[in-house]
């Protein structure tokens, strides 16, 4: 056997995921009902930070953003003068938000459901290929809230955690997701030196934009897989 293909069945693979729209959906007969904590959690934090009443995210297009983005964009839709809507502000909305994650992580199911497929899946990856896969999350949302959904729905037990739980999110580390794919890899490559390949899976084309562009800029990217399991469709995804 050659030494080249030695090292390739040494190596592992890291798996990421998106949330939603790829591992979980929302549900529920209206807006107040469907991925319901997450949006009373962006609710908290424009109260707190900006002052303002009722904010409701589902007022902004929003699908495929990260938190940062979301939040920013929902304090100018509600009259905040954008050179107001400071990094440090969209900052401590994510704190506050990060924080209303943690307080009622066993909330977050309420108004999602798991994929179909998912569990299954994750569930293979993390048993049967225990030695060789590293599955983890890149995902727009807050950590606290990503993985107070996981654990909602029941398949947070699948995600890699030792010795660390592999993942990037921007609510807390990046606004932009093809620095969340590499901040990932980063994060990954410093607990398992012998990672090879990357797989980045997401349902939005910022899902897909990010792992192509994180290929094209260096060897800490990933290759891109596109689900139809959200509002884009597998045309608008190859693009």
């Amino acid at each position: 056997m050659s030494t080249s293909v030695q090292q390739q069945q040494d190596t592992r693979i890291l798996v990421t995921f998106d949330v939603d729209g790829t591992l979980v959906r929302s549900v529920g007969a209206n807006s107040a009902e469907r991925n319901r904590w997450h949006h009373l959690a962006f609710a908290a934090g424009m109260k707190e930070v900006f002052d303002i009443i009722d904010a409701d995210v589902t007022a902004i297009p929003h699908h495929g953003m990260t938190d940062m983005l979301i939040a920013r964009d929902l304090a100018v839709h509600y009259g905040c003068p954008p050179e107001e809507v400071t990094d440090d502000k969209v900052a401590a909305v994510m704190k506050v938000m990060d924080k209303f994650g943690r307080e009622h992580f066993d909330k977050f199911g309420e108004g999602l459901e798991i994929l179909p497929g998912v569990h299954s899946l994750l569930k293979t990856l993390s048993e049967d290929y225990k030695d060789k896969v590293i599955v983890g999350l890149v995902t727009g949302n807050v950590e606290s809230i990503g993985w107070a959904k996981m654990r909602a729905l029941g398949i947070e037990q699948y995600f890699t955690t030792d010795p660390i739980r592999v993942g990037a999110f921007g609510g807390n580390d990046s606004p932009y997701r093809t620095e969340l794919v590499r901040m990932a890899r980063s994060k990954a490559d410093s607990a398992f030196p012998d990672i090879g390949k990357h797989f980045h899976v997401g349902d939005a084309p910022s899902d897909i934009e990010a792992a192509i562009d994180g290929v094209r800029e260096g060897p800490s990217g990933a290759f891109a897989i596109g689900v139809t399991t959200g509002t884009f469709t597998a045309e608008q995804l190859d693009s």
